[in-house]
C-alpha cells in the first residue's frame, strides 16, 4: 500500500509553480474585478497596467494645465459612475469657465458645475480601454489555469485520495504506539469480546489531566447475547456502552482499538438510545423523542445488529417505564436477538435473568466509605442493591438539608413498603392456613349422602367465617 501511495505522488509540479508565480497572494473575492495577476508575469498585462497608470498621471497633468488657463485653484478632475471623468469647479465660477470654448458643460448643481473636455474624453476612453483589456487578459489566464486543474482533476483525485489513505495510516500506526491501541480480530460468528477495553475520547481527556482510565471487559456471544447492567449514576454505565460501540465502529473501520486483545463479530448496523433532546417546536417531548428512537431500533435491528439502550422508560412514570422497558427487553430476547448492552435504574428488570435465558446481569462497582461512596468505574457479574441517588445529590453540591430530608423519606418510603409486604405475606400465611382448614371440612362432606339443611348449614358456616375474619380471607 505504501508503495502504491509513493508512485501516485510523483507529481508534476510545473501546473503549480506557474499558478504560484501568476497569482498574488491577497486577491479579491471575484475574478471579474481583476487585479490578481502578479506585476512581471506577463508583459502585455503590465504594459497595459502602465499605460493606464500613465494616463492617470495625464489627467493629474491636465488638471493643473486647466486650472492654470482659467486661473480657478478649486478646479478638480472627479470621476463618477455617471458621467465618468469630467472637470468640476464651485458653482460661483460657472460663468466665467462658460466663456472658454474648451469646456464643454455636463451638469449644474446648487454647489458646484460640472464640464467635460475633447482632450479629456480621449484620455478616458484610453483608460477605459486599457483596463478592460487588462481585465480580459487576466480572466483569460485565470480560464486557462482552470482548464488545466480540471484536464488533471483525476490525478489530483487520485494525489488527494493517497494523501489521506497515508494521513489515516501514520495516525493509525502512530495511535498503536502512543495510546497503546491493537489490531482487533474480525470474526464471522456473533461475538463482542473486548479485554480491557477504554473510551478513546475520555481516555485521552484523562491522559491530559494525568488521571488513568478504567478499563474493563466485554464478552457477549450466541449463547449471553444480551447485559442488563445496573448501577448509580456517575458510576460510568453510559461510557462502558459508548465506548464497546465505538470499539465496533473503528475495529470495522479497519482502525486498531483501545484494548488489550479484541475479537469482534461483523454487525450491519449500531443503534444506539443513550439519550434525548426536547423538540417542543414540534410537539415532541423528551418520552416521545425516546420512544421514536426505541421504535426504530425494535422496527429495524436485526440479529447481526449491535444495540445500546441506556435508561429506557425514564422520561416516564416508574411503573409505565418499568412495563416497557420489561417488554422492551423481552421483544429483544425473543424476537431480534441482537447483542445488547442494557443500563437500568429499573432493579426490578434484574428478574428476568431467571426467565430469559441469554440475559446476565452485570453491575458498576461502588464502595461506600464515611457516609459516601466512592466510583470505582469497574463493570462486575450481579446486580446492584442500591441506586445511591442521595450520595450522588450530595456529590452535585444539593444542600445538605435537602439531602438529609430525602434521606428520612426514603427511609419511611422503605419502611412503609416493607411493612406492607410483611403485611400482605402475614394475610396470605393466615389466608393458606383458613382454606386449607375449610377444604379439609370441605372434604368430609359426601355430596351425594348430605341432606337440604346440612348444606344450608356449612353454606351458613362458611358465610360467618368471612364476616368474622374479613371478606379478603379466601380471595387467592
Amino acid at each position: 500500500m505504501l508503495n502504491s501511495i509513493l508512485n501516485v505522488l510523483e507529481i508534476d509540479y510545473s501546473l503549480f509553480v506557474n499558478i504560484t508565480k501568476a497569482l498574488k497572494s491577497d486577491v479579491p473575492s471575484i475574478a471579474k474585478e481583476g487585479g490578481f495577476i502578479k506585476d512581471g508575469f506577463s508583459a502585455e498585462l503590465d504594459f497595459l497596467r502602465n499605460l493606464r497608470n500613465n494616463e492617470l498621471s495625464q489627467i493629474i497633468k491636465l488638471q493643473k494645465k486647466y486650472s492654470e488657463l482659467t486661473k480657478i485653484n478649486s478646479l478638480k478632475i472627479k470621476h463618477n459612475r455617471m458621467l465618468g471623468y469630467h472637470v468640476e469647479v464651485r458653482a460661483i465660477h460657472d460663468e466665467s469657465i462658460r466663456d472658454i470654448d474648451l469646456f464643454i458643460h455636463r451638469q449644474t448643481t446648487a454647489q458646484a458645475s460640472r464640464f467635460t473636455t475633447n482632450e479629456l474624453v480621449d484620455i478616458e476612453t484610453q483608460i477605459l480601454n486599457s483596463f478592460e483589456k487588462a481585465i480580459k487578459i487576466e480572466l483569460e489566464m485565470f480560464n486557462d489555469f482552470a482548464n488545466q486543474i480540471l484536464q488533471k482533476g483525476k490525478e489530483i483525485l487520485n494525489i488527494v485520495h493517497s494523501i489521506s489513505e497515508l494521513d489515516i495510516s501514520f495516525m493509525v500506526a502512530n495511535q498503536s504506539v502512543s495510546r497503546n491501541y491493537i489490531c482487533p480480530r474480525i470474526s464471522n460468528d456473533k461475538i463482542l469480546e473486548i479485554i480491557d477495553g477504554r473510551h478513546p475520547v475520555v481516555e485521552h481527556q484523562m491522559r491530559l489531566s494525568e488521571n488513568s482510565f478504567i478499563s474493563n471487559d466485554c464478552k457477549l456471544n450466541n449463547e449471553d447475547f444480551i447485559w442488563l447492567i445496573t448501577g448509580p449514576n456517575m458510576a460510568g454505565k453510559s461510557t462502558y456502552l459508548r465506548q464497546n460501540a465505538l470499539i465496533v465502529i473503528m475495529a470495522q473501520a479497519g482502525l486498531f482499538v483501545p484494548a488489550k486483545k479484541a475479537k469482534i463479530g461483523l454487525f450491519d448496523k449500531i443503534f444506539s438510545r443513550v439519550g434525548a433532546s426536547d423538540d417542543l417546536a414540534k410537539g415532541q417531548s423528551t418520552f416521545m423523542i425516546e420512544m421514536i428512537e426505541t421504535s426504530l431500533i425494535l422496527n429495524t435491528s436485526s440479529e447481526n445488529s449491535l444495540v445500546i439502550l441506556d435508561e429506557i422508560g425514564r422520561g416516564t412514570s416508574t411503573f409505565d417505564g418499568l412495563a416497557i422497558a420489561w417488554s422492551v427487553l423481552e421483544y429483544l430476547h425473543e424476537k431480534i436477538k441482537p447483542i445488547t448492552l442494557f443500563a437500568t435504574h429499573y432493579h426490578e428488570l434484574t428478574e428476568l435473568k431467571d426467565s430469559l435465558k441469554n440475559l446476565s446481569c452485570h453491575k458498576m462497582s461502588v464502595k461506600e466509605w464515611n457516609n459516601s461512596i466512592i466510583f470505582m468505574h469497574k463493570i462486575l457479574d450481579g446486580e446492584a442493591d442500591k441506586s445511591y441517588g442521595i450520595h450522588v445529590a450530595k456529590l452535585a453540591g444539593i444542600p445538605s438539608v435537602v439531602t438529609d430530608s430525602a434521606a428520612k423519606i426514603l427511609s419511611d418510603l422503605q419502611s412503609k413498603s416493607q411493612k406492607k409486604k410483611n403485611h400482605n405475606k402475614e394475610i396470605i400465611t393466615v389466608n393458606s392456613k383458613e382454606i386449607e382448614n375449610f377444604l379439609q371440612e370441605f372434604d368430609k362432606i359426601d355430596v351425594d349422602d348430605i341432606s337440604p339443611r346440612q348444606s344450608l348449614d356449612f353454606l351458613y358456616k362458611l358465610k360467618s367465617k368471612r364476616q368474622s375474619n374479613g371478606k379478603s380471607k379466601f380471595k387467592k
